[in-house]
């Protein structure tokens, strides 16, 4: 369970606010989500193979929503400070056996720090929380950015295994990588 992580609405780091999403970000997440469509695709399951649409969109927030009070994941629209449109998502998520951690940026947004930023926020805020002990981030090995950022993280490689790619659902090696908590 991520009680109670799931009750904190913002998180803020030096250059970031960390926002749990609400269905008043649809319109610009809707955007961002349109905006970088073919660059996200063939890393991120939930961008799918079809644009959205706002009302999708919509939808999707309110999901969101209903799994952070059931406790199940907390995802958060990063916002640079002051500034009302996104530039990606951080989250947690409970897979029932273990706690995951992703991210994603706007293509834009890349290369800049953003993404360990706001990781490392999350997953402080997670162990300085909660009792959970061990958040995994789970990515293909081609996926040099993510591996990174797990390795500078201080996340470990505890498994690989072969699985299916976002991209085409042709077999890819998977990572998965272990942060263990103080």
């Amino acid at each position: 369970m991520l009680e109670p992580i799931t009750a904190i609405d913002h998180i803020a780091t030096a250059r970031l606010d960390l926002l749990s999403w609400r269905t008043h970000h649809a319109t610009a997440l809707h955007q961002l989500l349109d905006e970088n469509f073919e660059f996200l695709r063939p890393w991120i399951p939930f961008v799918g193979p079809h644009r959205k649409s706002l009302t999708d969109i919509g939808r999707l927030l309110e999901r969101y929503h209903a799994q952070r009070s059931a406790g199940q994941a907390a995802r958060y629209g990063l916002f640079p400070r002051g500034v009302a449109v996104p530039l990606g998502e951080v989250l947690v998520f409970n897979r029932g056996d273990r706690v995951e951690c992703g991210y994603w940026l706007a293509k834009s947004s890349t290369g800049l720090g953003y993404a360990f930023e706001a990781t490392t926020a999350l997953v402080g805020e997670v162990f300085g929380r909660t009792s959970v002990g061990a958040i995994h981030l789970v990515c293909e090995a081609e996926n040099q950015a993510s591996n990174q950022l797990a390795k500078r993280l201080g996340a470990v490689v505890t498994e690989r295994a072969h699985g299916p790619s976002v991209r085409d659902g042709s077999e890819v090696v998977i990572v998965t990588w272990t942060l263990l908590g103080p």
